[in-house]
């Protein structure tokens, strides 16, 4: 008997069916190819200019705005939207007039790595106009809950190098005549004619506004300043401030990744004050500020409501604030502000000295000849949120000694013949939620005498017996016959 293969001798051999598979995969792949090139043309430039188009016009028809506009460009190297203009309807309806917006940018960068800003090669906008209708504030802003500051040390736009947007420096950016209308019930808040320019590479650059309109303020009109990007780092000035001062110089940067610093001087009512402040990444903040050398502040010159009567010099500010500012308990404040002259209408104080150390201070002033000593501490080492701020207690300590009584009364407007000296202290003072816990005071009159007559000597003592109750003792009179003695 003959034996057959397994398969018939007419059949097409294994080989042959291989290259028969390849062939059609060949004709497959070359005919997806043919489709694929073509359809890629087709969304990086007309497709997605399309869909540009269309996304931007239905974001518009939500916000109740009807026009038109043009895309140019492609999606792989920049794009640029022109000729906007889109309106509202109805009285004082929103408006958006734009020549262009545009985009480049290299996609290749993009995609690699997004967060590091350093695909993007221009933004260009202007000239533009837009006018824009706010919702009115609620009455009650709800606070929104806040996790207290942590840092996981998962990746971020922070490396090695510090953030990524300081990448956005290299590129041009460009504003050209920008003119902002914003409405808010009553008020209305203008910005016309913004020029921005920042060629990128490390180049100077400026800023410029035509006017600047801001409800309950002077406009502010022909602003100019000069802009400084460095490694890691923007600097800026001079910019006027509203009327009343003038920033001279600002500079933030990023010394250290994740450490943020900004240094600012400000020249306002006749003197110069220098900030600084530095954020590191734990959430720690050191600030200062100081009065410059040689440099005094007016108050009255300050922009205070049209009714202050405030007057007085401030010649000598250093204060240095160094702590979480969400947590209380890590709160150390230091320095001392020195102040001559000070006053309100008929009052007055001849100067004044405030220290700070760690959570203490201390006031000494002078009046009428009075000399005044206080002392406070406020007890936050348990305080570790802003919520639970207002629990905290605080102690407090005053001594006033008087040589003349009646001086010192004219010195607050005080016009009465009364003439004698006093001695006041109060002691131990401890507050918490704004009760009084424990503490005493004593009051002490010597040579007392009203239009020239004699009185007797007059003696007031107060203890805190349980919160919020006081008892008190007080011996007053016009001559012994008269004493008095009130206990309550």
């Amino acid at each position: 008997m003959l034996e057959f293969e397994d398969d018939p001798a007419g059949g097409p051999k294994p080989a042959r069916r291989r290259r028969r598979k390849r062939k059609w995969i060949r004709w497959v792949a070359g005919g997806f190819l043919l489709l694929a090139v073509p359809g890629l043309l087709f969304l990086n430039g007309p497709g997605f200019r399309l869909l540009a188009r269309h996304g931007a016009l239905k974001a518009a028809a939500m916000q109740g705005l009807e026009g038109d506009l043009r895309v140019t460009g492609s999606l792989w190297s920049g794009f640029a939207v022109r000729d906007v203009l889109l309106e509202g309807t109805g009285e004082d309806a929103p408006m958006v007039r734009l020549e262009e917006l545009r985009l480049d940018y290299r996609a290749a960068d993009l995609l690699r790595a997004p967060l590091a800003f350093r695909w993007l090669d221009a933004v260009r906008i202007g000239p533009a106009e837009v006018h824009w209708t706010l919702p009115e504030p609620p009455e009650e802003k709800e606070k929104p809950e806040r996790e207290p500051w942590q840092r996981d040390g998962s990746e971020g736009p922070e490396g090695e190098e510090g953030s990524a947007l300081w990448n956005l420096l290299a590129a041009e950016l460009s504003i050209a005549d920008l003119t902002l209308l914003l409405r808010q019930g009553n008020r209305v808040y203008s910005l016309e004619s913004l020029e921005l320019r920042l060629p990128g590479g490390g180049e100077a650059g400026h800023l410029g506004i035509a006017r600047l309109s801001l409800p309950d303020h002077e406009p502010l009109e022909a602003v100019k300043a000069e802009l400084l990007p460095g490694e890691r780092s923007l600097a800026l000035g001079p910019l006027p401030l509203l009327g009343y001062a003038e920033l001279e110089t600002l500079a933030i940067g990023e010394p250290e990744p994740g450490t943020f610093a900004a240094e600012a001087r400000l020249a306002a009512a006749g003197g110069r004050i220098d900030l600084a402040a530095s954020l590191a990444p734990t959430g720690d903040l050191a600030a200062s500020l100081s009065l410059a050398r040689q440099s005094a502040l007016a108050l009255a010159e300050l922009p205070l409501p049209p009714e202050s009567e405030l007057r007085g010099t401030v010649t000598d500010v250093s204060l240095a604030f160094d702590g979480d500012p969400t947590n209380p308990s890590s709160w150390r404040i230091g320095g001392k502000v020195v102040a001559s002259g000070l006053g309100w209408g008929r009052e007055s104080v001849d100067s004044a000295i405030l220290f700070a150390e760690g959570r203490r201070l201390q006031l000494e002033a002078r009046a009428g000849g009075a000399d005044l000593r206080l002392e406070a501490e406020a007890e936050l080492e348990d305080i570790a949120t802003l919520e639970e701020l207002p629990q905290a207690a605080a102690s407090a300590t005053l001594g006033a000694a008087v040589p003349d009584l009646g001086r010192l009364l004219a010195a607050f407007g005080v016009e009465i013949p009364l003439a004698g000296e006093a001695a006041l202290e109060l002691r131990e003072l401890r507050f918490r939620e704004g009760g009084l816990e424990t503490g005493g005071a004593a009051l002490a009159t010597e040579g007392l005498s009203w239009d020239g007559a004699d009185l007797q000597e007059g003696r007031l003592s107060v203890h805190v017996e349980r919160r919020n109750f006081l008892r008190f003792a007080l011996d007053l009179g016009l001559d012994e016959a008269s004493r008095a003695h009130v206990v309550g």
